[in-house]
Formats: structure tokens, sequence, C-alpha cells
């Protein structure tokens, strides 16, 4: 029976074309995730300084529902 070799498979342009995509990948997350985190951050600061929910609304470009979720979460 012939055992692949560990070190083989890793030097494989297989392996690394899938370790290239992981990380494309968990790239991509990251910059949704902190683009997530900075829009949250601008909605609570622009509605603690009185500024209306449509008004976050066009410079969050994100919903007034998706507004009204974040300033619960935040602000109750």
């Amino acid at each position: 029976m012939i055992e692949p070799s560990v070190a083989g498979f890793e030097q494989s342009r297989f392996y690394q074309d899938i370790l290239e995509k992981g990380e494309e990948r968990g790239i991509e997350r990251g910059i949704e995730q902190g683009s997530c985190r900075e829009k949250e951050q601008t909605t609570v600061g622009l509605a603690r300084a009185g500024m209306t929910k449509e008004f976050i609304a066009n410079i969050t470009k994100l919903s007034l529902e998706e507004i009204e979720q974040i300033l619960r979460k935040n602000l109750s």
C-alpha cells in the first residue's frame, strides 16, 4: 500500500491553491467584519450626536431596519 507523504502533499500545487483561496476568503471576511463594525460605531456615534435615522442611513448606506437593530443593541 502506498501512503502519501504529508510533506509532499503540502508542496503540491493543489494544496497551495487551497491555502491561497482560504487566505483570500479569510481576508475578505475580515474586511467585511471590520466594515460592519465601523458602520456600527458610526451609527451609534451619529445617533448619540442627535442625528436622525434617515441621515445615518444616508451616510452609512444601511437600511433603516439595520440602523434600528444596531441602536437597540447598543443604546438599550
